[in-house]
């Protein structure tokens, strides 16, 4: 029943009746459509009215049967005081008796015939007076029926007109409370947004905070990021002075190896001369000898001359020898050499890099406090924007309230 009430404006009418006969108010607004205009003498009239209402056991319907109960029960509170219609007849007791003495002086008197034409004369006279006062009665009647419809005609413009009047009031106060529910729910809404505002503001103001404690923290990080990259770089500086001096270190003792190398070969090469100038002085001299000495002397010499070519043959493998252990001493010199040359260009590329990531590190250093300088900028214009939206929704409340007062102020009292 609720939904269709909502939905039919007749049965919101009726409900409407029902509730100012409830009510007893001063104006029942019968006129609001045709069901309750014929329904006007049976529900607040000089009737005895029943009426039923049907509800449903089923828990679906149960929003319709609370509202059809609703509407009983606000039924039930109508009283009627229905009277039975009687009209009244007036009759003069004088005349009658009046007429009925006359009637028995005559019958007493005698004289029935003459009494008779009396009668009859008085009859006719009497006849034509009744139609003169039913004429009189009927003109009368008439003039008072016209009378009545005017008086029910100006009756029902002035009741028409009351209604319009009434309709109009009514609508104006329906308006105003429209108005005034309107108002109260934009103040709500602003009140409610100025609370979200505010909310936000918090939050804004968090997340602010939040930014600024994460770009300290990126600072710091980068900080300690740049302060780790130059340990490293310095680290880096004195492994490759170490390196440096290792490396003059193992150069002045190669070039003294190959200096004390090379003065041992020229010893060397200048016994081995010196030798072979010998031997050749000896071989000579033993020619000379062999030339005049006997068989035996050329055994000797012969032993001697093998001798000595195994000597020679000795020293010509001592200095082949000591020639690979120089080629030796020179490779092992050239390898380091090219180890060192590579490690230091491996140093070179890390410092490289580490100069690289020092730059970076000091750039995202200055980035993080331009951010943070940023951070702060926009927090300082986010919270001044805040605090002018907020003022702003305080005095669009504040003038508001001023409104609702003002037409709270202008309302007529309502009727009782």
């Amino acid at each position: 029943a609720s939904s269709a009430g909502a939905d039919d404006p007749v049965l919101r009418a009726v409900g409407r009746v029902v509730d100012a006969l409830q009510e007893k108010r001063s104006h029942v607004p019968y006129r609001d459509s045709k069901l309750t205009m014929m329904l006007s003498d049976s529900i607040g009239g000089n009737c005895r009215t029943t009426l039923v209402v049907c509800a449903s056991p089923a828990t679906i319907d149960s929003s319709e049967t609370s509202g059809t109960l609703d509407f009983g029960s606000r039924a039930m509170k109508v009283k009627t005081n229905a009277v039975v219609n009687t009209s009244t007849v007036v009759l003069d007791a004088a005349a009658l008796a009046a007429d009925l003495s006359d009637a028995l002086r005559l019958r007493a008197e005698g004289g029935i015939g003459g009494q008779l034409l009396a009668l009859e004369a008085e009859l006719k006279e009497r006849g034509g007076m009744m139609e003169a006062l039913e004429r009189q009665a009927i003109e009368a009647a008439k003039a008072k029926e016209a009378e009545v419809a005017a008086a029910r005609a100006a009756a029902e413009e002035e009741e028409a007109a009351h209604h319009v009047a009434m309709m109009r009031m009514e609508e104006r106060l329906e308006k105003e409370v429209a108005a005034r529910k309107a108002a109260e729910a934009k103040a709500a809404a602003e009140s409610e947004e100025r609370f979200n505002l505010e909310d936000t503001m918090a939050m804004r103001a968090l997340e602010v905070s939040q930014q600024l404690e994460d770009a300290k923290t990126r600072a710091d990080s980068a900080t300690a990021e740049l302060n780790a990259i130059r340990a490293k770089v310095s680290g880096a500086a004195a492994d490759g002075a170490r390196f440096c001096a290792e490396r003059d270190a193992v150069v002045r003792a190669l070039a003294e190896a190959e200096a004390a190398s090379s003065a041992a070969l020229e010893a060397e090469r200048r016994e081995r001369v010196r030798r072979e100038a010998t031997l050749r002085e000896e071989m000579s001299k033993e020619r000379a000898t062999v030339a005049h000495a006997s068989a035996s002397a050329d055994v000797r010499v012969r032993e001697s001359a093998e001798r000595a070519m195994a000597a020679k043959r000795n020293e010509e493998e001592r200095a082949r020898a000591a020639e690979a252990r120089v080629a030796a001493a020179e490779a092992e010199l050239s390898a380091a050499r090219a180890s060192q040359a590579a490690e230091a260009s491996t140093l070179r590329a890390e410092l490289a890099e580490l100069k690289l990531k020092l730059a970076s590190a000091e750039a995202k250093g200055a980035q993080a406090a331009e951010d943070g300088a940023a951070a702060r900028e926009r927090q300082a214009e986010e919270t001044g924007r805040l605090k002018g939206q907020l003022e702003a929704a305080q005095e669009a409340r504040s003038s508001l309230e001023l409104s609702v007062t003002a037409q709270q102020a202008r309302l007529p009292p309502m009727e009782s």
